[in-house]
C-alpha cells in the first residue's frame, strides 16, 4: 500500500475518533469555547499523529510484548505487492487520482465562494468603522459576518432587530471565528471523501454560533425575543463560506440556549480523550515481523540462524533485469531490479505463478535455480587420548645447612642464607656459575617436558567409531579401506561386527592386534561402491595411488554418492569418488558429513520457506 494512501486512511480514521468523541460526550455541555478549542486542536493533530511512531519507545522500555498492547491491531500497510503488471494505471494509482481531483474540484470551489464574496464586497456600501467595518448591501441576504466585516440589508430589518444581529455578528468577529471556518473548509478540501471530515465541518459552524448565542443572552437579551429574531431571518446564505447568522439546525440552537449551565466537573470529559488518543497511536506503530505479537525472542534466534540459500543474480535476464528471490516473513519474493539495479517491482512468487506468461513476457524467466552445495569435506572428529600422566617429580636436592632456600628464575638463581643474606649468581655467565655450584652443588637436570596428547582421526558409521590407522576393515570377507566403509547405505549393511583382542588376532593374524570391524551387506555387490573415482589433491588418480598413501598422510577422506560425484566431475563420477586430501594442502575447517553420508542418522534442520 502506498504511504500517502496509508496516510489518508489514518487520517480518517483519526477524524472519525474525534467527530464521534465530540458527538457523544462533548456536544451537549455548554462548554462551547472548550470545545472550540478541541475541535480545532484535534483536527490538526489529526493531521499529525499519523507520522506519529511509538515503537521505539515501546522497545526502550519493553513493552513490545505487553498483553494489553498485542489486543491493539496494528493498522499497517502489508509487505506483499498485491498488484500485477508494471502499468501506471494500477488500482492504488487510479484511487490516488480519484482523490487529488476530488481535492481539486473542493479548491476550485473554495476559490469561486471567495471571489463571489470578494465581488459582493466591493458593490457593498461601507457604513462605519467602530473597530468592525459594517457594509451595506443592496441585495436580499441573509446577515453574515467574515473576517474583520460585517455585512447587512437594512432595508429588510428594524432598528432593533439590527442591534441584535450585529451583536451577533460582533461575537464572530471579535473572536475570529473565520479561522474555524476556514479551517473547517480545509479538513474537507483534503478529506472530502470522508463523511467524518464534513460532519466535523458542521459541528465547527454549530459550535460557533452556540458561542454567539450564548454571548448575546449574557447581555440580558430576552430568550424568547432573541428567539423569535431567529426564525424571522433563516434563510439560506449564498456566501456559504461565510459565518451567516442563519443555521439549518435552528432547533438545536434554541434547545442550547434554553439548557442549564453544565456543572464544572463535567470538564473532566475533556480528559477521556487521551486514552482514545493512546490507542490510536499504539495502532499506528510499526509492526516489523511477529516482534509486537509476543515473539521478539523466537524471530532474533531464526535471523541468525536461518539464511537465504538463494543467491543474488549478477547477470542480467534477455529482457535486461535483474530478478532475486528473497524470503519476506515466510513469503517468497521477486525482486525486479533494472539495468542499473534500481528495484522496479516486488512480486509475490505465488502471483508471479498465478499469471508466468505474462510475467516472463514482461520481466523475462526467473533465473535457474543454484547449483547444489558442494558437499562438507568429511574429516573425522578429532579425539583426544587420556592426558599422558605427569612426570614424575624430581629428587629433591640436599641444601647445605646454612642455606634456607635457593630459588632460580631466568637462569638468576637467588640463594637466601639462615642468617638472612642474600646472594644472587648469573647462570648464564661460566664464572658465577662455577662460583654457585662449587658452594652449593650442581644444579638438578630439569625433566623433560611432556610429549603433546596424540590425536587418532576417527570415523563413526552407524554408532561404531572406527580407527583408520591402527585397525583394519573387513568388508564382505575382504580387507578394505575406511573409506570404503563409508560409501555404503545403512540399509545395504546386514551386520556389524567389532573383534577385538584375541578374537582379532586369531581371525586376521597380528594386523588386527588393534581391533578389526567386519562388515557384511545384504548383496554382493555393493551400491556406490563399483568402481568409484578417486581424487587426490584435487587430481583424478587412481585406487592404486591411494592405498600406497600411509594413515598418517591422510588429512580428510570425503566420499561421494553417484549423483554429487556426477555433479563434480560429469560421467566419470557415475559410480561415486573417494576424495582424499593429504597434509600437503592447508586443511579446511573440519565438518561432519556423517548426516549426508547416513541420512537416517541425520538431524533435522529447520529450512525457510524459500
Amino acid at each position: 500500500m502506498p504511504f500517502f494512501i496509508l496516510y489518508l486512511l489514518k487520517l480518517s480514521v483519526s477524524l472519525a475518533v474525534v467527530f464521534l468523541f465530540y458527538q457523544f460526550v462533548l456536544r451537549k455541555l455548554t462548554f462551547y469555547n472548550w470545545n472550540r478549542w478541541y475541535l480545532l486542536g484535534y483536527t490538526l493533530l489529526s493531521f499529525l499523529v499519523s507520522f506519529i511512531d511509538i515503537s521505539p519507545v515501546l522497545k526502550k522500555n519493553e513493552l513490545v510484548s505487553n498483553t494489553m498492547i498485542t489486543w491493539i491491531p496494528v493498522f499497517a500497510a502489508g509487505t506483499g505487492n498485491d498488484h500485477a503488471g508494471n502499468n501506471f494505471f494500477t488500482g492504488w494509482v487510479i484511487a490516488g487520482l480519484i482523490m487529488a481531483a476530488g481535492s481539486v474540484f473542493m479548491l476550485i470551489r473554495l476559490l469561486f465562494q471567495l471571489l463571489s464574496f470578494r465581488k459582493m464586497r466591493m458593490k457593498a456600501g461601507f457604513v462605519s468603522n467602530n473597530g468592525v467595518n459594517l457594509y451595506q448591501v443592496e441585495e436580499n441576504i441573509i446577515p453574515f459576518s467574515f473576517g474583520n466585516s460585517i455585512f447587512i440589508n437594512r432595508n429588510l430589518h428594524t432598528e432593533a432587530e439590527l442591534q441584535e444581529i450585529i451583536r451577533h455578528e460582533f461575537v464572530h468577529v471579535k473572536q475570529r471565528h473565520s479561522v474555524d471556518i476556514i479551517w473547517g473548509e480545509l479538513v474537507c478540501l483534503l478529506n472530502w471523501y470522508n463523511p467524518f471530515a464534513w460532519l466535523l465541518k458542521g459541528a465547527i459552524r454549530q459550535n460557533l454560533e452556540f458561542i454567539a448565542d450564548d454571548k448575546v443572552i449574557e447581555t440580558g437579551v430576552s430568550k424568547k425575543e432573541y428567539q423569535y429574531l431567529l426564525l424571522k431571518v433563516i434563510g439560506n446564505n449564498q456566501y456559504s463560506i461565510a459565518n451567516q447568522f442563519n443555521f439549518s439546525s435552528l432547533k438545536k440552537r434554541i434547545a442550547m440556549m434554553n439548557k442549564l449551565k453544565s456543572a464544572k466537573v463535567n470538564l473532566l470529559r475533556f480528559l477521556f480523550i487521551l486514552p482514545l488518543l493512546a490507542v490510536i497511536l499504539l495502532s499506528f506503530r510499526k509492526q516489523i515481523g511477529d516482534t509486537l505479537s509476543g515473539k521478539k525472542e523466537v524471530a532474533m534466534v531464526f535471523k541468525s540462524v536461518i539464511t537465504d540459500t538463494v543467491p543474488s543474480v549478477q547477470v542480467p535476464n534477455e529482457k535486461g533485469y535483474y530478478i532475486d528471490i528473497v524470503d519476506s516473513k515466510g513469503n517468497c519474493t521477486l525482486v525486479v531490479k533494472d539495468k542499473n539495479k534500481k528495484e522496479v517491482k516486488r512480486i509475490l512468487l505465488t502471483k508471479w505463478n498465478e499469471n508466468k506468461e505474462y510475467f516472463e513476457n514482461l520481466y523475462g524467466e526467473l533465473p535457474p535455480p543454484p547449483p547444489p552445495p558442494a558437499p562438507p569435506v568429511m574429516t573425522v572428529d578429532a579425539v583426544d587420548q587420556a592426558p599422558p600422566a605427569p612426570p614424575a617429580p624430581t629428587a629433591p636436592v640436599k641444601l647445605p645447612a646454612h642455606v634456607s632456600t635457593v630459588n632460580i628464575n631466568n637462569e638468576i638463581a637467588t640463594v637466601i642464607l639462615k642468617d638472612g643474606t642474600k646472594e644472587k649468581y648469573d647462570l648464564s655467565i661460566p664464572a658465577q656459575k662455577k662460583n654457585f655450584e662449587t658452594k652449593y652443588g650442581k644444579l638438578p637436570v630439569p625433566p623433560p617436558p611432556p610429549a603433546p596428547p596424540h590425536k587418532e582421526t576417527m570415523i563413526e558409521v552407524m554408532g561404531v567409531k572406527m580407527v583408520p590407522d591402527n585397525i583394519i576393515y573387513i568388508l564382505d570377507g575382504k580387507e578394505v579401506k575406511a573409506y570404503e566403509v563409508t560409501m555404503l547405505q545403512p540399509e545395504e549393511i546386514l551386520t556389524i561386527d567389532v573383534l577385538k583382542g584375541e578374537s582379532a588376532t586369531s581371525a586376521y593374524g597380528e594386523k588386527a592386534k588393534n581391533g578389526a570391524i567386519i562388515v557384511t551387506t545384504k548383496q554382493t555387490n555393493v551400491k556406490g561402491a563399483v568402481n568409484p573415482i578417486y581424487v587426490i589433491d584435487d587430481a583424478i588418480s587412481t585406487k592404486e595411488a591411494s592405498d600406497k598413501l600411509k594413515p598418517d598422510e591422510i588429512q580428510s577422506v570425503n566420499v561421494l554418492g553417484a549423483e554429487n560425484a556426477k555433479v563434480l566431475y560429469g560421467e566419470k563420477g557415475k559410480n561415486g569418488a573417494v576424495i582424499i586430501k593429504t597434509k600437503k594442502i592447508s586443511p579446511a575447517k573440519p565438518v561432519s558429513l556423517l548426516p549426508q553420508i547416513f541420512p537416517g542418522n541425520a538431524v533435522k534442520a529447520e529450512k525457510d520457506n524459500c
